[in-house]
């Protein structure tokens, strides 16, 4: 019984900590690139960096996004059909 409350817990937690996380480490990229660019010299590096740290952000925001609704709806599936995984998302023993 609290087994299965702390593990309920956690998995609630995680749900919503990782879009904040991501979005921190998204705000961090962006900024790590605009202190980068500003360092360099070269035109074309600095919109590499932009260009880069664009697709890393919303790599993360996207990989976020996925794992939040996979374990959301993990955790629904679970909750009627013990045991049972999901398909479209990572499925648990």
């Amino acid at each position: 019984m609290m087994n299965e409350f702390i593990a309920a817990l956690l998995q609630a937690v995680l749900i919503a900590a990782v879009p904040v996380c991501a979005a921190i480490i998204g705000n961090g990229i962006k900024a790590l690139a605009d202190y980068l660019g500003q360092k360099s010299e070269s035109d074309e590096a600095k919109r590499f960096l932009v260009a880069v740290a664009d697709a890393v952000s919303t790599a993360v925001t996207y990989t976020s996004q996925t794992y939040s609704r996979c374990a959301e709806e993990v955790r629904r599936v679970h909750k009627r059909e013990p045991g049972m995984g999901t398909k479209g998302c990572y499925s648990q023993s």
